[in-house]
């Protein structure tokens, strides 16, 4: 199952987005903990496993759990 190849913060990350799907990246930084920089290294591994997606653009789009 894809969950067993998450670490804590994607995991974390990915409830936080199933809760709402236009999140931002600031907010993902503030409530996770990590720096945003970490949190985009995070988004882009959650897309490379594919298990997210973003439909839209920065600012009026949203996360797609796959």
């Amino acid at each position: 199952e894809w969950k067993d190849k998450l670490n804590a913060n994607q995991l974390k990350i990915m409830d936080l987005i199933a809760e709402d799907e236009r999140t931002s990246v600031a907010k993902l930084s503030a409530a996770v903990g990590i720096s945003t920089t970490a949190i985009e290294n995070n988004l882009a591994k959650l897309k490379e496993l594919g298990v997210l997606d973003r439909e839209g653009d920065a600012r009026t789009g949203r996360w797609k759990i796959l």
